[in-house]
C-alpha cells in the first residue's frame, strides 16, 4: 500500500509541475509582450509585484521542468538551466535517424512549433 501513495505522490506532483509551468509560461509571455510595447512601466507597482514575484517562482518551475520532462523529452541529462536554452541548443542540429533521434526530433519541433506560437520569436 505505501507504494501507491508514493506513485500517487509522484504523479500528483508532475501534474501540479506540468500545470504550474504551463500557466507560468503563459503569463510570462504576456509580461515580455508588455515589456517589448513599453507598457509593463505603466502599471502600478502593485501589479508589477504580483506579477514578478511569480514570473521568479516561475524560473524554478522552469528548472524543473527542464530536468524532469525535458530530459524524458531529449533522453539526455540537461546541460542548462532553462528548456528554452535546451531547446536553442538542439535548434539547427541533425538528429540521428535511430529512434532516439526521430524522438528528438519529433518533440524538438514540437516545441519549437508550440513556443513559437504562444510568444513569437521566443526560440
Amino acid at each position: 500500500m505505501p507504494t501507491l501513495h508514493i506513485t500517487l505522490y509522484v504523479f500528483g506532483y508532475l501534474a501540479v509541475l506540468w500545470m504550474g509551468t504551463s500557466l507560468w509560461f503563459f503569463a510570462a509571455s504576456r509580461v515580455m509582450h508588455l515589456k517589448d510595447n513599453r507598457k509593463f512601466d505603466d502599471l502600478h507597482p502593485e501589479i508589477k509585484i504580483s506579477v514578478l514575484i511569480p514570473g521568479y517562482l516561475g524560473i524554478l518551475l522552469d528548472i524543473q521542468f527542464n530536468i524532469i520532462f525535458g530530459t524524458l523529452y531529449y533522453l539526455e541529462p540537461p546541460r542548462e538551466f532553462l528548456f528554452t536554452d535546451r531547446i536553442k541548443r538542439w535548434k539547427g542540429k541533425q538528429f540521428s535517424d535511430s529512434w532516439i533521434g526521430n524522438w528528438r526530433k519529433y518533440n524538438h519541433t514540437r516545441f519549437l512549433h508550440d513556443l513559437n506560437i504562444i510568444d513569437p520569436g521566443h526560440v
